[in-house]
């Protein structure tokens, strides 16, 4: 990590479809317009925060041995892992999902 140096934030196409559903049935399904934009402004907000100080979040390593991050906005999971100096989101997980936290939706059964 270089000291001084702010992170570019990626969302990943499997990211921007975790969000991009979230919202969309937040929005529609929900009727809830206003806290789907809050979802997304949120989450938005969250990755940008990060970018001075990518890893100072919950970190773990996943089955293949990469370091991810977790960081949280409300009840949801942001999950990312700091490639060079990028901020890569992988997934959004709502905390109430079936599986262990570390688990991204699409690693479930």
């Amino acid at each position: 990590m270089v000291e001084g140096c702010l992170y570019d934030v990626y969302w990943t196409p499997d990211f921007t479809e975790d969000v991009m559903a979230a919202v969309a049935y937040i929005a529609e399904e929900l009727e809830s317009p206003i806290a789907a934009r809050n979802l997304l402004d949120g989450v938005t907000e969250l990755l940008d925060s990060k970018q001075a100080m990518p890893t100072a979040a919950t970190s773990y390593k996943s089955p293949t041995g990469t370091t991810r991050y977790i960081a949280s906005y409300k009840k949801w999971d942001v999950y990312y892992v700091v490639d060079g100096r990028t901020i890569k989101a992988i997934s959004l997980k709502h905390q109430q999902q079936d599986g262990p936290r570390s688990a991204l939706p699409r690693e479930l059964p």
